[in-house]
């Protein structure tokens, strides 16, 4: 008989680091053929969604059978906790990071209290699972398993100007994110050695007025772009022709980064990515294989590590091998069904 397995999904609509999780993972499972899977997302955003996958969840758990639940956030932690209470059904939980850093005291008293009854909790990065046992959560609970991304079908390599080389970044512009720090303190340095160097990011968010404010300031602003409305067609360009991508994240009291799922996106198409080494970032490269680290907010080691990487590139042919081997959903999905599922 083939193992039953409901999935649970609160972030389901709209763009987001768990949104993408919750729909590929969705993908992989009603695809495969060796399992009945059932799914269970809301109609609703919010709150309201919350509410409603829990109660939905719920009566499925009480009247219909199944072997595993996986719920995809820590928002749906009292839903893995009463799965893992019923006989014969693994509860699991998928803890992205953030979800279990929300400052509401309803809310971390929730975690609290349900964490350490789940049969298992995966994290997304070893920083994530620091912060799942910080809330009560057991090291024989806890299963590490990196976010994954589909490959592309078709990349192009050959729009890569290696005359005026794209620096690239993707993603909200958020403070954690560090992309203002990014543009006012290691701009100016590469700018000074390498002045034919762009710079373009592609993405909006609650911090770009310190963003524009910090372009403002420089004056080769006429060699950054920030792009806030792109269409896919511009953003695979912009892969296409980026020569480094960069996430320059830095430190935020009560905010973190669970992984860096842009790190692999790029990676994957064979763009090497310098990064911040920090939180769940730590886990989205293989060093000196898809990319290189540096200290975080130490400007001059950002800038100089890029440097290197602009005069050496790694081989595109090897970041995509690498980044397929460790990220790829076709790699790392048969974790996904032993150590969650058990399947």
């Amino acid at each position: 008989m083939k193992p039953r397995i409901l999935f649970v999904a609160q972030c389901w609509h709209g763009r987001g680091g768990i949104q993408s999780y919750s729909r590929d993972l969705w993908e992989m499972l009603k695809n495969d053929e060796e399992i009945i899977a059932k799914r269970c997302t809301p109609w609703t955003r919010g709150i309201k969604a919350q509410v409603e996958v829990i109660i939905k969840g719920i009566f499925r758990v009480i009247f219909r059978r199944y072997d595993a639940i996986i719920c995809t956030s820590a928002d749906l932690a009292p839903l893995a906790w009463f799965a893992s209470k019923k006989p014969g059904t693994r509860g699991c939980l998928s803890a992205m990071g953030l979800d279990l850093m929300l400052r509401r005291k309803w809310y971390q008293w929730m975690l609290r209290h349900t964490l350490p009854g789940i049969d298992v909790i995966h994290c997304i990065s070893h920083a994530t699972a620091e912060v799942a046992k910080s809330k009560g959560a057991k090291d024989d609970q806890i299963s590490i398993i990196p976010l994954g991304t589909f490959t592309p079908e078709s990349i192009d390599r050959s729009r890569v100007n290696f005359e005026e080389p794209l620096i690239l970044s993707v993603g909200r512009l958020m403070k954690r994110k560090g992309h203002a720090w990014f543009v006012r303190e290691v701009l100016p340095l590469i700018f000074e050695k390498r002045p034919n160097v762009r710079y373009r990011h592609i993405g909006r968010g609650k911090d770009i007025d310190a963003v524009r404010a910090a372009i403002d300031s420089l004056k080769f602003k006429d060699r950054i772009e920030l792009i806030t409305d792109a269409d896919d067609d511009l953003r695979n360009k912009s892969y296409e022709e980026a020569s480094v991508f960069v996430m320059p994240n830095i430190p935020v009291a009560g905010d973190m980064e669970g992984q860096g799922i842009v790190c692999i996106e790029a990676s994957i198409r064979g763009i090497p990515v310098c990064a911040s080494r920090l939180e769940g970032v730590k886990d989205a490269i293989v060093e000196e294989k898809t990319g290189r680290f540096y200290q975080p907010e130490n400007a001059a080691e950002c800038a100089s590590v890029i440097l290197e990487m602009l005069e050496n590139l790694m081989d595109s042919g090897g970041v995509r091998t690498e980044t397929v081997k460790n990220f790829a959903w076709n790699s790392i999905y048969a974790r996904y069904r032993q150590e969650l599922l058990n399947v």
